[in-house]
């Protein structure tokens, strides 16, 4: 078990960064944590913390692996500094096996304590360990790390764990506390069902993205097809001359709010990613393309899995499903998680969305938005962990994958309102609703068309139930 951490520059790639490293260095990567963001300990008039914690694989033995370690933090640009000072990253042993040992090195300038002799007194280190294993037996307490959690917790007269959860960006980590992201949809398509044809040529979608900037976006995900119930695909070659322009387009003009890059195309997320976006949006949730997730977990991107079913053509006559249905959808894409998971995609780079309007009716469109906070529990990846080591939930420890709900003027909202038309106002005020109750449920982004509006949606919603 390996504990990360950094607060100098651009913290949660400098983790990134090191993971990587590892694995070039004779270490496979088993888990991983999700990214927390903690103030500094011990010297505290510094920038705070963002902190993880990997399990490895590894031939070498406890000394060499710490070589190994320190030649990582020196790669990534870590500079010596004074105790506890600031670090570009930090790579600490907390456990080998379940080996006790303690090793002096030459001039007794440093020395090699295993378990780790502060374990037990950092919540940033014991919370990353809890995502990984929280029953793994400490060889010296002889008690498992979730049960040193909560005993620290009670010590310091705390009842919950109070590590923020971030998602990983490029402005230095993003956190997923109090309001909701806005993801703008910016579909450079002649026949998306909502916005087809609008923004079709370079200049209006720049236009476009621009506008949706300064209406608040958070995220802007670009699309160069439509994935509407019966669309055509593309192949990735047409599909990336639709996309990689408007990308590079933002680039060139210093524009830096986030791109999500909608695709299913492998080559497509590759190249989108190269040229500025950062991260993917994948509606097949890595079904579409074998290629997918093991493009994420090398490119170390952010990757929405989101429940499919069939294709285009074949979706809607797949909607059957046992009584249970919301267990059913997060079954099925919890799958899709394990194997993001299995390719490498670290936890914290996963986002989990149900899919409402796909392979769904409306009635289960409405059903999946009404239970999204459970359908957000089943996917979490400590559904088999758990029930074995039940004080993991008494910590109230933020254990899911970031949700993302995507209702923007869908079909089932033209159901309930008798609206055929998606572009009408009828169902923007559907959407609001539905967005509402998205915020309610947990929702971490939402998706949609009508940004300014939705933001203010959002901003209300969040002051009501997220910040009570």
């Amino acid at each position: 078990m390996i504990a990360l951490g950094s607060n100098v520059g651009n913290r949660p790639q400098n983790i990134q960064s090191a993971l990587k490293l590892l694995e070039t260095n004779k270490c496979q990567v088993l888990a991983t944590s999700f990214l927390y963001e903690s103030p500094a300990s011990y010297v505290t008039n510094q920038p705070s913390f963002v902190n993880a914690a990997c399990k490895i694989a590894t031939s070498h033995g406890p000394d060499e692996l710490l070589k190994v370690l320190k030649v990582i933090e020196k790669e990534v640009g870590r500079q010596e500094r004074f105790r506890w000072g600031p670090r570009e990253v930090d790579l600490d042993i907390l456990f080998y096996n379940h080996s006790v040992c303690r090793q002096v090195y030459e001039n007794a300038d440093r020395t090699l304590t295993i378990p780790h002799p502060r374990l037990c007194e950092r919540d940033f280190v014991l919370g990353p360990m809890c995502d990984i294993e929280p029953g793994w037996i400490h060889p010296v307490q002889r008690k498992p790390v979730v049960s040193i959690l909560k005993e620290l917790l009670q010590s310091q007269k705390a009842d919950r764990c109070t590590l923020s959860r971030i998602f990983p960006v490029k402005q230095s980590g993003s956190s997923r506390g109090s309001y909701t992201s806005i993801m703008g949809i910016l579909n450079v398509t002649p026949d998306s069902f909502s916005d087809g044809n609008k923004f079709f040529d370079l200049q209006s979608a720049l236009r476009q993205f621009k506008n949706m900037v300064a209406a608040g976006a958070d995220v802007i995900d670009i699309g160069g097809q439509s994935t509407r119930p019966n669309a055509k695909y593309l192949e990735a070659e047409e599909e990336l001359e639709r996309v990689l322009p408007l990308i590079e387009a933002v680039r060139r003009e210093g524009i830096d709010t986030l791109i999500s890059i909608d695709t299913f195309h492998s080559a497509v997320a590759k190249k989108a990613i190269e040229a500025g976006a950062d991260m993917i949006n994948d509606v097949s949730g890595g079904l579409l393309d074998p290629k997918m997730l093991e493009v994420a977990a090398a490119l170390h991107a952010p990757i929405c899995l989101m429940h499919y079913r069939g294709n285009a053509a074949s979706m809607q006559d797949l909607c059957n499903y046992p009584e249970d249905l919301v267990a059913a959808v997060a079954s099925e894409l919890r799958s899709q998680c394990n194997a993001a998971l299995k390719a490498g995609v670290p936890k914290w780079n996963i986002i989990v969305d149900p899919g409402i309007g796909f392979a769904k009716t409306s009635e289960q469109s409405v059903a999946v938005l009404r239970d999204a906070r459970r359908f957000q529990d089943l996917t979490s990846p400590f559904g088999d962990v758990v029930p074995r080591v039940p004080r993991v939930e008494e910590l109230s420890l933020d254990r899911s994958f970031p949700l993302l709900i995507g209702p923007s003027r869908k079909s089932f909202i033209g159901s309930i309102l008798e609206e055929k038309d998606a572009a009408s106002e009828r169902r923007l005020w559907g959407t609001a609703a539905s967005c509402t109750a998205a915020v309610q449920q947990g929702a971490n982004f939402l998706r949609v068309h009508d940004v300014k509006q939705m933001k203010d949606v959002a901003a209300i919603a969040d002051a009501i139930y997220r910040r009570g």
